[in-house]
């Protein structure tokens, strides 16, 4: 089915024009944009019916947007995978937004989840740019050191992962916790490093290994040359339980090492809660570095 101008809104979910996200994707794809789409999930979305990873790899432009949200009236709903990829990949996605807000109003009420300790819940990967996940919560347990919930990966080709965002989310843990919340690593080439991303108004919390060290928000590399010139600003950090490490090892709120242009502002990185309640559990064994820069 040909998107148009005056589809704005095609449904997504057991009776929509749409029976799956992936769907749809292949349709743009195919058929191209003619304005902004919006795709709505269904009050009985489930995502049981998609294949995963959820591949989103459609070419938006700023007149040219693809937006996903639930519908209004929609509550609770989650895309969950056990994919040791990702659920929700962005690959090469242009201009594209994922909403948790029902209708566009409102509180969350999407979750993008993992449940495979190998998998990340959200990844951006090969010139993923001009993207924005805002109000979902996003929960996942990998435990790589240099994967997370959310992962801002490599790219091949012209252009890194840029100038996205994640914004008002809940970063958290599954079942288990994950060893980092927010992580990226990029491609040490000049022309393919991660640049321009934000980071802000998140929470983020629960992530720990008791032997591993672990990170709330990384932006590093192996080579200290893949990302430059972020934003981290206005997110909590924190912890709802105590935490003990069986080895010596480093937890930190925020590690940003290599690159350059960093603007790291308005974080708070403590106590047990969002609401700035309770105390940030002690982290038995390990160097606590609340925050660190180049």
């Amino acid at each position: 089915r040909r998107t148009q101008a005056h589809v704005t809104k095609p449904p997504v979910g057991p009776t929509g024009g749409y029976a799956t996200l992936g769907a749809a994707v292949t349709d743009i794809n195919t058929n191209g944009l003619a304005g902004n789409l919006i795709l709505e999930l269904q009050a009985t979305y489930v995502s049981s019916v998609e294949t995963f990873p959820l591949v989103i790899n459609v070419l938006g432009s700023p007149s040219n947007t693809i937006t996903i949200r639930p519908e209004t009236g929609a509550t609770a709903l989650s895309i969950t995978s056990a994919n040791t990829t990702a659920t929700v990949d962005l690959n090469g996605a242009t201009n594209v937004t994922v909403d948790g807000r029902a209708g566009g109003a409102g509180v969350s009420q999407l979750t993008l989840a993992n449940t495979a300790t190998a998998g990340v819940a959200l990844r951006l990967i090969n010139g993923a740019s001009r993207n924005t996940v805002q109000f979902a919560t996003i929960a996942g347990v990998n435990t790589s050191t240099t994967g997370g919930v959310v992962l801002f990966s490599t790219s091949t080709g012209v252009t890194g992962n840029n100038s996205n965002t994640i914004s008002s989310c809940d970063v958290r843990d599954g079942a288990t916790t994950p060893v980092n919340g927010i992580a990226s690593i990029g491609t040490a080439s000049t022309n393919l490093l991660n640049t321009g991303n934000t980071i802000s108004s998140n929470n983020v919390f629960n992530f720990f290994s008791a032997g591993s060290a672990t990170t709330g928000i990384l932006v590093t590399t192996n080579t200290n040359l893949s990302n430059t010139g972020w934003t981290i600003a206005n997110n909590r950090i924190f912890q709802t339980a105590s935490r003990n490490y069986t080895t010596a090892n480093t937890h930190r709120g925020i590690l940003v090492n290599g690159g350059s242009g960093y603007t790291v502002s308005g974080n708070v990185v403590g106590f047990a809660s969002s609401a700035g309640t309770g105390t940030y559990h002690d982290l038995h064994g390990s160097s606590d570095q609340l925050c660190r820069y180049p």
